[in-house]
C-alpha cells in the first residue's frame, strides 16, 4: 500500500477514503470485499491496499477467514473511526 502511489495508476489512500465513504454513508454498500471490489471495477490488487491502508490505522472493522484466498479479508464493517476519518476530510 505504501509504494502503490509510486507503481500503479491509483492512490491506495484516495481508494481507501472512497471506501471508507462509501462504507459509513451508504447504507446499502456491501460488506464483502469481492461484491465491493466489483462493484468498483477493481481487481484484488487494487482494492487489497486500500483495505490494508485502513486496517493499518484501525479505521474498520474487519472479519478474516482461513482460506479466503485473494482478498485480505471476508467482511469489512464501518466503524467510529471511519466516520471521523471520512468527516475530517470533508467527504
Amino acid at each position: 500500500a505504501d509504494f502503490d502511489v509510486l507503481w500503479q495508476p491509483w492512490d491506495p489512500a484516495q481508494d481507501a477514503l472512497q471506501l471508507a465513504s462509501d462504507l459509513y454513508n451508504d447504507p446499502t454498500f456491501p460488506h464483502a470485499p469481492r461484491e465491493i471490489a466489483s462493484r468498483y471495477g477493481w481487481s484484488p490488487r487494487r482494492f487489497n491496499p486500500a483495505l490494508a491502508y485502513l486496517m493499518d490505522r484501525d479505521l474498520v472493522e474487519t472479519l478474516s477467514a482461513i482460506g479466503e484466498g485473494t482478498f485480505l479479508t471476508v467482511r469489512v464493517l464501518a466503524t467510529d473511526a471511519t466516520r471521523r476519518f471520512v468527516k475530517s476530510r470533508g467527504v
